[in-house]
């Protein structure tokens, strides 16, 4: 059963593989997640593609802009912390940005990222750098096309508890709702910012309409 879901999973990157526009070349500062979001350029809402997740990645590829940025995030630190900064990154600018249409969009910027950390024993340093830099890649992509630029109200500081997010998040039965939420946790158990916390629940109030 595992190595049929192995393959499954394979198979299925294989299909929808996608190489996201880079410069190599690039010289510059290198900085933290969570200043390089904000140079990354957002893809015009009328280029913006509909339909699965990869399909509107696709518009990255005709968006010029996005390359300037793909090699802007700092990476030679441990790969462990250069995770949570770019989770930490990626969960704000969900809180920031997201509306009924692109949740599942800047969500998967959170998931994919958290999801690099469960490879990192089985790479080298060099290869987990790597890593961590297509993490970057992907999660500003999907940033670039999900996002609108926008604040939404402030965040509001509240307690919220662990047992009440996964209790919620079981009861919808839904995949991305159970998906994120794990994900948030784990990041949160790296990295004590509420702010996982709080896209966790904001996700959990959304999704159920989705």
């Amino acid at each position: 059963m595992r190595l049929r879901e192995l393959a499954e999973g394979l198979s299925y990157w294989a299909a929808y593989y996608q190489e996201l526009p880079e410069n190599p070349n690039a010289t510059g500062v290198r900085l933290k997640a969570s200043e390089a979001i904000k140079r990354v350029p957002l893809v015009p809402v009328a280029n913006r593609r509909g339909g699965s997740v990869t399909n509107g990645l696709r518009a990255v590829n005709g968006f010029a802009p996005f390359a300037a940025v793909s090699n802007i995030v700092e990476t030679t630190g441990k790969p462990e912390k250069v995770i949570s900064e770019l989770t930490e990154a990626f969960a704000m600018a969900y809180l920031k940005n997201v509306v009924p249409g692109n949740l599942i969009v800047l969500l998967h910027a959170v998931t994919c990222t958290s999801g690099l950390r469960s490879l990192l024993p089985y790479l080298s340093p060099s290869t987990a750098q790597k890593m961590v830099h297509y993490g970057w890649l992907v999660g500003a992509a999907l940033y670039s096309i999900g996002a609108f630029g926008q604040t939404n109200e402030s965040i509001q500081e509240q307690e919220i508890k662990r047992d009440d997010l996964i209790e919620r998040a079981v009861a919808t039965k839904e995949e991305h709702a159970i998906k994120f939420t794990e994900a948030c946790l784990r990041e949160y158990s790296h990295n004590s910012n509420a702010i996982y916390l709080q896209a966790a629940r904001d996700a959990l109030e959304r999704i159920p309409s989705v």
